[in-house]
């Protein structure tokens, strides 16, 4: 009785088009190679680790780590630590000062700028130019809501928002600065192809139509499709000379397994599986065989 419910268990597969979670992804202690070990920005030492900077040797602890007593530890990197404009305009809590130093961001009229594009990387988005001129240099403002039907700047317009929730965006065919807050989807968008995502829509007939894996026509292209949220992908499989819906993730092999589900999915017992259905049943069985022992 145990091992038919065990087997029913991890045979289970839903019917339809195999949809998985973007956020699903296996542990970095489950897989075993090091190029799958890295492609789901997990780190490879000999085995698979988490990314983290106690995990790491000297030889790759740098960035975010720093090593110290012998060990690679945390980093927080401080303002004064960039040394150069560009990489301090890159940290979104920090802003390149009048005094020519990186300083802990404050508040947008801190800074003058040269270029008034360059307000907008001040803080986290929320500065832009103001028409004040000191010196020849541009001083920064908070950045405030406005209507986006009357911004007449491509630039700008992709910078600003209408509210907390409602952005602006371009639309290069009628020059337009249009306020985006219900695209949700590749049909959404119909006309406005700048909107129109390429890795879940495809832009046909001047529409955005939603992908399908039979858009793809060649095979290494041939792994999977995102939602326009981005929250879900749906999986592909080249079969046939040519690419098709997967309905069974047993169709997937070994190689294409952890390939076409972006890690969602791993080869174990001559089968591709999720790894979270997959460590779910080994824990379920615990509990059957603790119960019914």
């Amino acid at each position: 009785m145990k091992q038919i419910f065990f087997f029913c268990i991890l045979t289970y597969q839903a019917i339809g088009q195999v949809i998985i979670e973007s956020s699903q992804k296996c542990l970095c202690v489950d897989i075993q190679e090091q190029v799958q070990c890295e492609s789901i920005n997990c780190y490879w030492d000999e085995k698979c680790l988490e990314n983290k900077c106690e995990n790491k040797k000297q030889a790759k602890c740098f960035g975010e780590c720093q090593w110290s007593n012998g060990q690679c530890i945390n980093y927080n990197f401080n303002c004064n630590d960039y040394s150069t404009q560009k990489s301090c305009d890159q940290q979104s809590t920090c802003g390149w000062s009048t005094q020519e130093k990186c300083l802990k961001f404050e508040k947008c009229s801190e800074y003058l700028v040269t270029d008034p594009n360059l307000c907008y990387s001040k803080g986290t988005e929320q500065c832009e130019a103001s028409t004040t001129i000191i010196n020849g240099k541009y001083q920064c403002r908070d950045k405030v809501n406005v209507d986006c039907g009357i911004i007449t700047s491509q630039n700008i317009c992709n910078n600003s928002k209408q509210s907390s929730n409602i952005k602006c965006r371009w639309k290069q065919s009628t020059d337009q600065c249009l306020a985006i807050n219900d695209i949700n989807s590749c049909e959404n968008v119909k006309d406005w192809q700048e909107m129109c995502d390429t890795n879940a829509c495809v832009w046909l007939n001047n529409t955005c139509k939603t992908r399908e894996c039979s858009s793809f026509t060649i095979q290494k292209t041939c792994k999977y499709i995102p939602n326009y949220a981005q929250t879900q992908i749906s999986i592909c499989v080249w079969t046939e000379d040519k690419c098709q819906t997967l309905l069974n993730s047993n169709e997937l092999s070994q190689d294409q397994c952890f390939q076409n589900t972006k890690g969602g999915y791993m080869w174990i017992n001559d089968g591709c599986v999720s790894c979270h259905a997959y460590f779910l049943n080994i824990i379920t069985m615990l509990i059957i065989f603790i119960f019914l022992g």
